[in-house]
């Protein structure tokens, strides 16, 4: 376990995660970096102890803990592909000699647990517990949020307070009345004490009452950041499909993206990376690579209309880079978060490589494919897409693709029959079109 999930694990163990609140770039005057505000509660040492004591009674006195196999339930409800080792758990007991008598004295350092008694402990530990989550906004948004902005106006300069009929106009709290449900901190004060009060109207874009599991990576035991469970009204979300969501019209079958890249049912190529002083060339060479422009995000589909990038002519490209038939290519980082996790459907092999922003997806069975493309235009992939988004540049690993909680149409035969259809319905309203703007519609 690396220093940084072992601080991740010690934070998940040692404390009760009252609330997270999420600062956006206009925070700080100096810097564009994202901040999250955490608010622990500390667990006492016998609170500790005394979980670590059910999981060893569970494994090695032949007798079921119910508070186990619920928080067994509870990681198979968040994760069904995630796995606790009893091998592991047994042998960090029997190794390190640990008895529920050694128990009782222990000064438990989290961070040393192995992966498996530490996940089990987590999901013993937070089954149910919730926290109060918060998000700035982005743009605008986040100075009624703060109460204040940056000034870089002559004879101005710095912080400026903003205040409303004389009171300071913020989201965060009220210095008159520390309890005032309309500000964030009465929400993270109420849960410090075990409580939850309704949230107003006001605060419904910015403030959740979260189970605190929701929020945990269970493969890093990273959080993730509260904005990715708010809508912000710069960004809107919609499904990228020229026939709206009409996957979801189907019964639904759960999938695991990482799964199926692992058995090699969808292989996954990420794009080329390349010198671009060395390789990069101004003139046309045979050696093309696409980048993201030449995904059409209106049409879904590949455009080679736009220019793109030439490679010195001995430079060697790798052959798997190069797109084929039933492939799709998905942009994995983009300045706009619009346009990262667009993705295109390839209808031809293609004679140039993706470039290093793009990943290809490579389906083995042809309508396993088609489904796969219409889940990456959904709606619902374009609000997990919200999630990941970051102050600078927005990032999307194969491994965020794959936490994806992926599902697919159960009869994928039907699916593929009705979704062609409207293809080629499609292609023929085209075709019409291209044909009347290529007349005259008044012929001399």
């Amino acid at each position: 376990m690396g220093v940084y999930q072992a601080a991740r694990t010690k934070l998940l163990i040692d404390f009760d995660l009252v609330g997270l609140v999420e600062l956006r770039d206009k925070t700080f005057s100096a810097t564009n970096t994202t901040t999250v505000g955490v608010f622990l509660r500390k667990r006492q040492r016998k609170e500790l102890r005394e979980a670590l004591t059910v999981v060893y009674t569970h494994f090695f006195k032949g007798k079921k803990n119910p508070a186990v196999l619920r928080a067994l339930d509870a990681l198979k409800e968040h994760s069904p592909d995630a796995q606790v080792s009893d091998g592991e758990v047994k042998a960090y007991f029997q190794e390190n000699h640990i008895t529920v008598s050694t128990i009782a004295n222990m000064d438990l350092e989290p961070g040393s647990l192995p992966y498996s008694v530490a996940l089990l402990m987590i999901f013993l530990l937070n089954r149910e517990s919730n926290t109060v989550i918060a998000y700035s906004g982005e743009k605008k948004e986040q100075e009624d949020f703060l109460g204040y902005r940056f000034s870089s106006s002559r004879g101005r300069e710095g912080i400026e307070l903003l205040f409303e009929n004389g009171v300071l106009k913020t989201a965060l709290y009220d210095p008159r009345n520390p309890s005032n449900p309309e500000k964030v901190n009465a929400h993270i004060k109420m849960n410090f004490m075990g409580k939850k009060i309704p949230i107003p109207e006001v605060l419904k874009s910015r403030v959740r009452h979260m189970p605190t599991l929701q929020l945990v990576e269970v493969e890093t035991f990273q959080l993730k950041n509260p904005s990715g469970f708010f809508e912000s009204e710069h960004l809107l979300i919609t499904s990228h499909s020229r026939f709206g969501d009409v996957i979801d019209q189907f019964q639904q079958k759960a999938y695991q993206l990482a799964n199926l890249i692992a058995k090699n049912d969808v292989v996954a190529i990420d794009g080329l990376i390349y010198n671009k002083s060395e390789d990069e060339v101004p003139r046309k060479t045979k050696n093309r690579v696409l980048t993201a422009s030449n995904l059409d995000l209106k049409t879904a589909r590949l455009d080679m209309t736009p220019k793109l990038i030439h490679l010195r002519e001995d430079f060697a490209l790798p052959q798997a880079m190069k797109p084929r038939k039933g492939d799709i290519i998905i942009s994995r980082a983009s300045g706009s978060l619009k346009h990262l996790g667009k993705c295109v459907y390839v209808e031809e092999d293609v004679d140039a490589v993706v470039g290093g922003f793009l990943s290809v997806l490579r389906p083995k069975d042809q309508k396993l494919g088609k489904a796969l493309f219409y889940r990456l235009l959904s709606a619902k992939f374009r609000q997990y897409i919200a999630s990941l988004r970051d102050q600078n540049i927005n990032n999307m690993s194969i491994s965020d693709l794959g936490k994806f909680p992926l599902t697919l149409p159960a009869d994928l035969n039907a699916f593929f029959k009705m979704i062609s259809d409207r293809e080629e319905q499609l292609r023929g309203v085209e075709k019409q079109m291209r044909e009347l703007e290529g007349k005259e519609v008044f012929p001399v």
